[in-house]
């Protein structure tokens, strides 16, 4: 229930499912887990994130592709890029996980990289996903965003041109 909540834009029902099972002491599975941090991450609720990964690490999966996965993504999109970085930094040192990354984890770092323009990291990450599934366009399409944002923002550095913020829909 708390993953179909989750995935179809419900994050407060989500919470308050896992809320309600929690205070029961139920027991829950890494996708229950993942789906609560993924809805933490849609409302950025950083804090009770980081207390699901605690709880996550508590039960033995703290190295699970899935709940390793929605954390990346969770810390990107609550625009908590140095935390994600240090997860990214633990997942490129094969020796040290007890799993290989994939192309599902790798992508979320990419996602991360789009919405932060951290080009360096993402040609890093594409060749990555490529070297895994020479056939993912989606890995070629998002790394090609990420250097055309980084072409439109070194012109509108060079041309001294500034964001409007009522125009993206700041005010």
């Amino acid at each position: 229930m708390i993953v179909g909540l989750s995935q179809n834009g419900l994050p407060i029902e989500a919470l308050d499912i896992f809320g309600k099972m929690n205070k029961t002491n139920m027991s829950m599975d890494k996708f229950s887990l993942a789906s609560v941090i993924s809805a933490c991450a849609y409302i950025a609720l950083l804090e009770l994130g980081e207390q699901v990964f605690a709880r996550a690490t508590v039960i033995g999966l703290d190295f699970d592709r899935i709940i390793a996965t929605s954390l990346i993504d969770f810390y990107y999109e609550c625009d908590y890029v140095g935390s994600g970085r240090k997860l990214f930094n633990q997942v490129v040192k094969f020796d040290e996980m007890p799993f290989k990354a994939d192309t599902s984890m790798w992508s979320s770092i990419l996602r991360g990289c789009l919405g932060h323009g951290d080009k360096p990291l993402a040609e890093k990450v594409a060749r990555q996903i490529m070297k895994l599934d020479s056939k993912n366009s989606s890995a070629f399409v998002q790394f090609s965003s990420i250097l055309a944002l980084a072409l439109v923002r070194k012109l509108m550095v060079d041309e001294k041109i500034q964001k409007n913020l009522a125009e993206v829909g700041v005010i």
